[in-house]
């Protein structure tokens, strides 16, 4: 625990034998292929599209079921304290999805429901050219900013367009290994210039009897990261009833 409060991340080596990595990944691209048949299109198209399956999608449970625990034992362990897991994600970056992330702090896209860290378990070897995770060091001392909007049409990301005036550092890891982070703390990833598939497994922890910090309330935008999905349905909704759907 000390050292998570003090720098605000450490990274723990094989913390999932690559045997299981191997077979996690090998269940997620075949719901991946599944998916996409069912879409009638092909899974290199599909994954052109996302790169995000969130906690209730098949993608991510068929991980879950057999990571959390193994997740959960070795974390009470490491950390001499009871967590429990709000929530999880399978994200990737492939030959099609290779844009960098911005800087962010993962606690601002949680502003109704925070949680104290982040794990990102890495599913493939990741090197500094395939998109690795960069932190900028002791940010999680900074101040909550509102979330940041990265679909709004003027974003800036302050933080990567002047990298000489931060403590940035990148974190390539290994298959297996996994990065613990406080959710305060800023962090990205630069682009997927390898083009390689770049999958990884993130879940979202809540220590039990330790408060939680204040979360400010971001501001919607016209069209952005907040209301893009519903004003997305209710404008197809909308053309589809002139065709009589």
């Amino acid at each position: 625990m000390k050292i998570l409060q003090k720098s605000g991340f450490f990274i723990i080596k094989n913390l999932i034998p690559l045997e299981l990595i191997a077979k996690s990944l090998n269940d997620i691209i075949s719901i991946i292929s599944k998916l996409s048949q069912e879409l009638g299109i092909s899974t290199a198209d599909y994954l052109s599209c996302t790169g995000r399956w969130g906690t209730s999608s098949q993608v991510t449970k068929i991980v879950s079921q057999v990571l959390d625990e193994i997740i959960k034992s070795y974390l009470e362990k490491s950390l001499q304290c009871q967590i429990l897991k709000k929530k999880s994600n399978v994200i990737c970056k492939t030959a099609d999805l290779i844009d960098a992330v911005p800087f962010h702090q993962d606690i601002s896209y949680s502003f109704n429901d925070p949680y104290h860290f982040s794990i990102w378990l890495a599913l493939n070897n990741v090197s500094e050219t395939s998109g690795a995770l960069q932190i900028i060091e002791n940010s999680h001392k900074w101040e909550i900013k509102p979330l940041v909007d990265f679909w709004y049409p003027y974003f800036f990301d302050q933080y990567s367009d002047n990298r000489e005036n931060y403590k940035i550092k990148s974190l390539p890891i290994s298959a297996g290994d996994a990065i613990v982070f406080d959710s305060r703390l800023w962090h990205g990833s630069d682009k997927n210039i390898d083009a390689k598939d770049r999958f990884a497994y993130v879940t979202r922890w809540i220590i039990k009897d330790q408060n939680l910090p204040c979360v400010p309330k971001p501001q919607h935008s016209i069209f952005g990261i907040l209301n893009c999905g519903e004003l997305t349905e209710s404008m197809l909704r909308e053309c589809l009833s002139l065709f009589g759907y």
